[in-house]
């Protein structure tokens, strides 16, 4: 057999209904199923195209959510900080009250020992000049 009869058989095994010796149904049978096939790997490609679109979005829905969660974290570390930093100021405000007080205490003994030296030097002076 020759290239061509191999070629018929083949074909007619392909497309049994089609005789053949009918060249032109053959060709648009053949077209046909090119047709088909594009069709095909199109719709494939489409469907590939839109679950990378699915997941690009789902990537980029996940990145936002992460950065919320980033974003709420540092807040909250921002107002730990400051709680910490209110705590220390009212602890300074407290050392320093207690050291004002301590320094009023202190003033006011010193006043009344100076108050008491006094009442003696004067006593003293008047028992001096008595005698």
């Amino acid at each position: 057999k020759n290239n061509n009869e191999i070629k018929e058989e083949i074909e007619i095994k392909k497309n049994p209904g089609v005789p053949k010796q009918d060249p032109i149904k053959l060709e648009m049978l053949e077209k046909k199923k090119k047709q088909q096939e594009e069709n095909e790997k199109l719709k494939l490609q489409k469907e590939e195209e839109e679950k990378r679109a699915l997941r690009e979005e789902l990537l980029e829905k996940e990145k936002i959510a992460v950065q919320q969660r980033i974003a709420k974290h540092h807040k909250k570390l921002k107002e730990e900080e400051i709680k910490e930093k209110e705590k220390e100021k009212m602890i300074i405000k407290q050392q320093l009250k207690v050291k004002i007080l301590a320094q009023q205490a202190l003033l006011q003994k010193n006043k009344q020992r100076n108050k008491q030296l006094k009442h003696s030097k004067a006593q003293s002076k008047l028992i001096t000049i008595m005698n």
